[in-house]
């Protein structure tokens, strides 16, 4: 993400030979430029004849800005092409690594390096650093505070920036059925503790979903999430957000303008199939959850839908379905999770299916919906008409008895007894 610099400048005699103080030659660097131009072929074939006699910080300069990861600077007094600097950094008593320094641009004849780290440090570690200067012709000068480093304890890490942030497939290739990709980059490395996409579907209810650490782009941490399919001709508005050490919250919203994926319209769905649910029919107790499973080909052409199922006969419900993963017949598998479901009762149930050119499709398509059976005991132990298991599964108890109304529900007036229920 940083851009490098490199430097550069004449390589004639300096007017001043220490310029600590930014002391400003005005008349010393008009004369400079002057001489570069009278002897611009010779100095493409010599040497710098002044290496800096001095390295450090003066005026609002400063090594290190203490930021977490932060900023390094440092000036040498000498500015010319070959010219070069770095900082040598450790952590906690580590290896030293050298990092080499951008040029920054000229002060009253000093040269200014600096260099933005790319990733942070762990809170609470100690950083020592030096700076090296040298040149192609072999100078060598060092600021290492007379020979003990500088150093710092690093404090909760910043993010400096968030940005890179785009959606796959793009717009135009994005269809109902394609998993829609969300990425964005964040700057410095190990900065953001979180991020986030923040979206909505051309309405004013927006909803978050956590971004996952991908990887590095570059200099950059990569963040990126599958937000799933959508119906052809929606309109997918978001924006990302990352906080960093300091819980500060950084966003993207594409300078106000939140970004845009728009979907158009899939495939059809040629077939829908393998309904089932698990554990089997035999299997299946109180205790487990009861998974509904279907499949729909070829892939990607489906987006999604509901499974609708009814407990012993009464209300029908939908709950939405997942994708699951691609089986090895290349057929998208979708399932939902009921959760656990009373002893002895029948769950019938069906799907309902979405195509990417949005046409709606029901699995099975005629006849009994699908039935799964909860192994139930008719063991009635405390002789108070009501199952012993059926008891345990709502009270994880049996002291209650079957004209009773024990969790007090129904409506003022008309109470359903346990038996009843």
């Amino acid at each position: 993400m940083m851009a490098s610099g490199s430097a550069w400048g004449s390589p004639i005699m300096a007017c001043a030979r220490h310029k600590c103080a930014c002391a400003m030659a005005r008349l010393c660097s008009l004369r400079r430029q002057t001489l570069l131009l009278l002897a611009l072929p010779l100095i493409l074939a010599t040497t710098a004849s002044a290496f800096p006699s001095w390295i450090g910080v003066c005026g609002s300069y400063e090594r290190h800005n203490a930021v977490n990861p932060g900023t390094f600077s440092v000036l040498l007094n000498e500015d010319y092409w070959g010219l070069h600097a770095e900082v040598v950094i450790r952590v906690d008593a580590g290896s030293w690594q050298a990092y080499e320094m951008n040029y920054a641009g000229n002060v009253d004849g000093n040269s200014v390096w600096m260099r933005s780290h790319d990733a942070a440090f762990p809170t609470n570690a100690t950083v020592e650093y030096y700076f090296h200067g040298w040149d192609d012709w072999g100078g060598n000068i060092t600021d290492n505070n007379g020979g003990v480093n500088y150093s710092f304890i690093a404090g909760a890490p910043a993010l400096n920036w968030i940005g890179n942030t785009s959606h796959w497939p793009t717009n135009g290739a994005l269809r109902a059925g394609d998993d829609l990709w969300v990425n964005t980059e964040t700057w410095p490395r190990g900065a953001a503790r979180e991020a986030l996409v923040y979206y909505n579907l051309g309405d004013s209810n927006w909803s978050a979903a956590p971004l996952s650490l991908g990887g590095t782009a570059g200099n950059n941490d990569w963040w990126h999430q599958n937000l799933g399919r959508f119906s052809a001709g929606t309109l997918i508005e978001y924006s990302v957000g990352a906080y960093d050490g300091l819980d500060d919250l950084h966003i993207d919203a594409n300078a106000g303008s939140n970004y845009v994926a728009s979907v158009a319209t899939g495939n059809p769905a040629d077939w829908i199939g393998n309904a089932r649910h698990f554990p089997t029919n035999g299997a299946l107790s109180a205790l487990d959850d009861l998974w509904l499973d279907i499949e729909t080909a070829p892939t990607n052409s489906a987006v999604g839908g509901y499974a609708t199922y009814s407990i012993n006969g009464y209300a029908w419900q939908d709950e939405p379905l997942s994708f699951n993963q691609i089986t090895e017949d290349s057929n998208d598998w979708w399932h939902v999770n009921l959760g656990a479901l009373p002893p002895g009762s029948t769950i019938h149930y069906l799907f309902q299916i979405e195509d990417g050119t949005a046409v709606w499709h029901t699995h099975p398509t005629s006849g009994i919906p699908l039935a799964a059976q909860v192994l139930g005991n008719a063991s009635d132990m405390d002789e108070d008409q009501l199952p012993d298991d059926w008891e345990d599964y709502w009270w994880g108890e049996l002291s209650s008895g079957g004209s009773g109304n024990y969790d007090g529900d129904g409506v003022p007036g008309l109470p359903l007894s346990d038996y009843l229920e």
